[in-house]
């Protein structure tokens, strides 16, 4: 009779447990058993029923409090060390199930040119996708990441480095005060300013820097540096350095 009941009892728990569902909505695939150190992880449980009260218990995350009054399955866990987790998930204080998951850091945030995850790329494909975008390696990690601004130069095969930029013509006017010495008046003169760009901003090269590109040769390299990004902060990542091939 003993033996009957702690099977009906099994039973019922493995359905349970086969019911409920961890689903991680920070990542690109939420089904992915992996936690990312110091990002908000927005973890949802699925499969439990009614308005029990649900927790998360685990060691190498901190957990916070349910997110939403109407959404009490949902959680924000952020890693704290490499390794394996087992997260428990219990309802009113009751063991509930638990799924292994491997907590991991994020990888440096890479610049890639031309959608080319490559150091050595044609003039072609160079001007087919003129921009950089933003790679984090082995991760899987939803990516709110952008290119702000980045400094462009050139370096012919072996020789000079240069920045590749126009000195162009604003829209702006200098005013300056002159004297007319022979009547000793003071008047003013608006001259045009020039000035030389030292950066692009946003994510793309601008019409001279490939016009410019167009006339390079095999061995040329371009060379971005200080890369700004978002991410979601502000902050500058390492440069990037195309060889043309």
């Amino acid at each position: 009779m003993k033996t009957a009941f702690f099977t009906i009892l099994m039973i019922q728990f493995l359905k349970i447990n086969s019911q409920v569902e961890v689903l991680n909505l920070s990542l690109t695939d939420s089904t992915k058993k992996v936690i990312y150190i110091g990002i908000d992880n927005e973890i949802e449980i699925k499969g439990f029923k009614g308005n029990k009260t649900i927790s998360i218990k685990a060691n190498k995350c901190d957990v916070s409090k349910p997110l939403y009054f109407d959404k009490i399955n949902r959680f924000i866990l952020r890693g704290k060390k490499t390794g394996l987790d087992t997260l428990l998930i219990i309802e009113d204080s009751i063991y509930l199930s638990n799924f292994i998951y491997e907590i991991k850091r994020v990888n440096n945030i890479e610049a890639i040119l031309s959608e080319k995850k490559s150091t050595t790329l044609t003039k072609e494909e160079i001007l087919l996708n003129p921009y950089l975008t933003l790679t984090i390696p082995d991760c899987y990690l939803k990516q709110n990441t952008y290119v702000t601004s980045f400094e462009l130069y050139y370096k012919s095969s072996g020789k000079y480095t240069v920045p590749l930029y126009e000195n162009k013509n604003s829209n702006e006017k200098d005013t300056i005060v002159e004297i007319d010495y022979e009547t000793g008046k003071e008047y003013l003169n608006f001259t045009e300013v020039k000035y030389a760009e030292d950066q692009n901003t946003g994510n793309y090269l601008s019409d001279f820097q490939k016009k410019q590109i167009t006339k390079m040769k095999k061995g040329d390299m371009l060379m971005f540096e200080r890369i700004k990004i978002m991410a979601p902060c502000p902050r500058i990542i390492d440069g990037l350095k195309i060889t043309l091939k």
